[in-house]
């Protein structure tokens, strides 16, 4: 007993000498993400990008996935809540610099408990005080099909953004497309020749054949919409675009950005 006790002691020594060196990390919140005023841009980070990426950035380039909201509407506090134009390029010229995108394609940040009407009015207002820039508005499958195109023609929205915490599950990682994007959304996109940026889930992405079939029969049957797969398909795990990216050929509506 006492050789086992002084093992232990040494055991909580080592864990506690660990401890010292390696101190728990923190599990980022959603503000920390969101909020520009708790971004801490080092010169660390100004050396990568002009080593990195300075000049790979095309001069004029137009970002096709980024977003602009009011962090009181996704329950974040602040001391500037609205992240538009202004906070935007603000932030991006802290490690951007001269190279920073004035123009692109925005749309709200979207959490499962967003009042998207009011996500959607934001981002109005910031397009229409920007008009180099384009919008598209957040829907939920049981929005109302005729107030969604009455807004969109109001605001000159230019299609939709949906994403899989709109979809009726708890577990939205496993909704198929379908769930979150409905049929009256498409007929819209495809009567307007609206685009509709998709972020889609499942584990394997464009991999997983029932992502991979929906894709290839909605853009044949909708030829006038414009269906972009986000993230270069969600292709975190690149295999899983890549190996499936031949299922898409000669589809001529279908693309892909490249937003990290």
């Amino acid at each position: 007993p006492r050789n086992s006790g002084s093992g232990a002691r040494r055991a909580s020594c080592r864990r506690s000498a660990r401890s010292s060196r390696f101190p728990a990390l923190s599990t980022p919140g959603l503000g920390d993400y969101s909020d520009p005023a708790r971004f801490e841009i080092t010169e660390a980070d100004r050396e990568l990008f002009a080593q990195k990426l300075g000049g790979f950035i095309p001069p004029n380039a137009f970002d096709a996935h980024a977003h602009w909201y009011d962090l009181r509407h996704i329950d974040v506090e602040s001391i500037v809540p609205e992240v538009g134009y202004d906070a935007m390029l603000e932030s991006m010229r802290q490690w951007m610099g001269d190279a920073v995108l004035t123009e692109g394609l925005f749309f709200g940040f979207p959490v499962s408990q967003l009042d998207c009407a009011a996500a959607n009015r934001f981002v109005a207002d910031e397009i229409k005080a920007h008009p180099n820039c384009r919008g598209l508005m957040l829907i939920r499958p049981d929005d109302d099909p005729a107030e969604v195109e009455a807004v969109l023609c109001e605001n000159n929205f230019s299609g939709f953004k949906v994403y899989h915490v709109f979809a009726e599950r708890e577990d939205s990682f496993h909704a198929e497309q379908g769930e979150f994007l409905p049929e009256w959304a498409w007929e819209l996109a495809h009567r307007h020749g609206l685009w509709i940026t998709m972020h889609m889930v499942l584990p394997k992405a464009l991999s997983d054949p029932r992502n991979l079939a929906y894709i290839q029969t909605q853009c044949r049957r909708f030829p006038n919409a414009r269906l972009v797969l986000a993230h270069a398909a969600r292709g975190f795990n690149a295999a899983h675009t890549t190996d499936a990216i031949d299922g898409l050929r000669g589809i001529d509506n279908v693309f892909f950005d490249t937003s990290a």
